[in-house]
């Protein structure tokens, strides 16, 4: 097991000796290659891009659960958390219905300034909401909201995530480090350095799950940091072959020295990697290129490449009066432990439902202008 340590911090700058690397080649990326769309004139129902069963749930609404500005969404054991405006988490159920909220802004050891990140984890059978503020992760009862302890950092934290083993994985653009690892009581055992690159970016879900991995994109590069709880072991790899032009740290922090925060405008001259996700043996990329967005699917025995925008060929048969497909970028936005999930923002839009083995539909809601999202799930 190769860790971080104080002699190569001193001994080194560079990121690739600070953590295990691996060489920039075809083979040690996530996904080697990614194909380009097919030219093709033929239609695919939005029902069946990612699979055939999918499911709609309109988030209840209501005056005590209407939800702001979503900043995250995580599904667990078919309950959803939703991260409203960076200071309240609102609980809807398997059907939509409202559940609670964690609403406790303040500066009392019980409260919190802001919510940077969160997630939610089982612990002795009771679920926990974790959230970060500042320099420390505190902990609620996911049940009764009520505070429970809190884990204290010597630096801001940015974005985190308990492995199996209840170690900490987290992300702070503060130190001379990027990466750290900790104990369950906030001890740090392991880092890895930082690369050049800007880190602005704070995507709402980091450290994704894959495999019996967490990986970290470094914000839209092609770059990424893989943890491996097993060997508790960070390396450093690519997403996609370098081979495939894709936005590298190099080229992303120029683009801020140059334009600070502008820069993003200046994204869609590049072909970039917006997020990923797997699930059931399934890498999922949502990536940029040519002012078009591309959703891959990629699986060990085959690959498809689906335009989503502009001038999509996908047939929406899931909300039967808008065919705006932009929702698919909120691929980004959530984490569920059992599907992939997409948020989709009210628009006066009817939801179908597609009956199975037949064309047939029948309209099951009405979404309203003012009404709270709705979430399209895919399983």
């Amino acid at each position: 097991m190769f860790q971080c340590s104080f002699i190569t911090i001193l001994v080194s700058c560079c990121f690739l000796l600070a953590c295990n690397s691996t060489p920039k080649d075809q083979e040690n990326a996530l996904a080697p290659y990614i194909l380009k769309p097919e030219e093709s004139n033929s239609k695919i129902k939005l029902s069946e891009i990612i699979t055939k069963h999918y499911r709609v749930t309109p988030l209840e609404t209501q005056k005590t659960s209407l939800v702001g500005s979503v900043n995250k969404i995580i599904k667990r054991d078919s309950i959803f958390y939703v991260l409203s405006n960076e200071r309240k988490i609102q609980t809807f159920n398997f059907e939509g219905k409202y559940l609670s909220t964690l609403d406790k802004m303040g500066r009392a050891p019980d409260e919190y300034t802001y919510i940077g990140d969160f997630d939610v984890y089982s612990q002795n059978g009771q679920k926990q909401i974790w959230l970060c503020d500042m320099n420390c992760i505190k902990i609620y009862n996911a049940a009764t909201m009520q505070h429970e302890k809190n884990i204290y950092y010597p630096f801001v934290i940015n974005k985190f995530k308990k492995t199996p083993d209840n170690h900490i994985l987290f992300m702070t653009g503060q130190n001379e480090k990027l990466f750290f690892l900790s104990d369950p009581s906030g001890n740090i055992i392991d880092s890895c350095l930082n690369t050049k690159v800007t880190n602005t970016m704070l995507k709402p879900v980091q450290f994704i799950p894959y495999k019996d991995k967490f990986v970290y994109q470094i914000d839209f590069t092609n770059s990424c940091v893989i943890y491996d709880p097993k060997q508790k072991q960070f390396q450093k790899t690519f997403i996609v072959s370098t081979k495939n032009n894709w936005l590298s740290e190099l080229q992303y922090d120029a683009l801020f020295q140059k334009y600070e925060y502008d820069f993003f405008k200046y994204l869609k001259n590049y072909t970039f990697i917006k997020t990923l996700r797997y699930l059931n043996d399934k890498l999922y990329i949502v990536s940029h290129e040519d002012k078009k967005r591309y959703l891959h699917i990629i699986s060990t025995s085959k690959q498809q490449t689906i335009q989503f925008a502009p001038n999509t060929r996908i047939v929406n048969d899931i909300f039967s009066s808008n065919n705006n497909l932009d929702f698919i970028s909120s691929l980004n936005m959530g984490e569920s432990d059992d599907s992939i999930l997409l948020i989709i923002e009210p628009s006066n839009q009817d939801i179908q439902q597609i009956k199975k083995g037949s064309d047939s539909n029948r309209i099951i809601s009405k979404i309203n202008d003012n009404a709270n999202p709705i979430i399209l799930e895919y399983f």
